[in-house]
């Protein structure tokens, strides 16, 4: 148990990374390829360069004192005016952006997805493919999983259905092992979509089957439980990925400790209002994405009530 509680990441949020106190070879004053003879641009300052307040007005101390490039005498950063420090104009490069997010089995997450709350017409659907939406967000909670299906099924039919990202979830009091393999069965039929692209555990939380909203308690069945059944559905073929949403850092962890096939999602509600840089960050480094619910926040202007996606 203290091992667990030092190294923990619900704990903190981060561990000390194995190269702590490591000189990294890609800064300028590293010797490369001998021991590390400084710390800093400091130390690495050319010998006789006069570092008190009278610097000298010609030679090196001058030439540092023009260029304002700090104690160590090279190349200056560019900034947002686009010059180095010789005045030259520098051309922006422009980075290519992927429109994907890799997942750990090396499949591809469309980066934008398509969420179907409260969508009661298959024509949004197909609006949204002809679009070039290819990532299309589903569960059963939202009750419109036909109304999806109708609106894909020309694109499955026309031999694409490898091209769709389809992600639906397990709610509340479908946790039970055999409600769980029923509730993906009959959303796979529901879209008509042959299997699942991902499968989340909608909350962390298990109520009584059929108790209403907000639901009973279901004691009879863990989270462990829950998930191994739904590593049974990836077993036969019904889904590819399993996930979860709404996890925090703590569920998050425990479930790794678990699981034998490993989450590749937790969804979230993910914002600039809402950032929540500890979950992303522990996510990160157990190699899960956090796919974005409510990503986009629609407020009427002097009004307090918002049209949200939930998870």
């Amino acid at each position: 148990m203290l091992r667990k509680s030092c190294f923990s990441m619900a704990n903190d949020g981060c561990q000390l990374p194995a190269w702590t106190g490591q000189a990294f070879a890609y800064l300028p004053h590293h010797p490369r390829g001998t021991a590390l003879a400084s710390q800093s641009y400091a130390q690495l300052k050319p010998q006789g360069m006069q570092t008190s307040a009278g610097l000298s007005t010609s030679g090196p101390a001058a030439a540092l004192r023009e260029d304002r490039t700090g104690v160590w005498n090279g190349p200056a950063p560019v900034g947002s005016t686009g010059r180095t420090q010789n005045g030259a104009e520098t051309a922006a490069t422009a980075v290519p952006q992927s429109e994907y997010l890799l997942l750990r089995s090396g499949a591809n997450l469309p980066l934008v997805g398509f969420g179907t709350y409260k969508v009661d017409k298959a024509d949004s659907v197909r609006c949204a493919i002809a679009e070039g939406y290819r990532h299309i967000d589903c569960a059963s909670f939202y009750g419109n999983e036909e109304t999806i299906g109708e609106g894909i099924a020309e694109f499955i039919s026309q031999g694409h259905r490898s091209d769709l990202f389809i992600t639906s979830k397990i709610w509340n009091d479908a946790h039970r092992p055999k409600l769980v393999r029923a509730s993906c069965e009959k959303s796979i039929k529901d879209l008509g979509c042959e299997y699942l692209d991902l499968l989340l555990m909608h909350w962390p939380e298990a109520w009584e089957p059929d108790s209403g909203m907000p639901g009973k308690p279901d004691h009879t069945v863990t989270i462990q439980q829950t998930w191994e059944a739904m590593e049974e559905l990836v077993d036969s073929g019904l889904v590819r990925h399993l996930g979860v949403s709404n996890f925090s850092v703590k569920q998050v962890e425990e479930l790794l400790e678990c699981a034998r096939i490993k989450p590749v999602a937790n969804q979230v509600e993910l914002h600039p209002f809402l950032p929540q840089r500890k979950l992303v960050g522990v996510c990160a480094r157990k190699v899960m994405i956090n796919d974005c619910g409510e990503s986009i926040i629609c407020t009427k202007r002097g009004d307090s009530e918002s049209t949200e996606t939930p998870n």
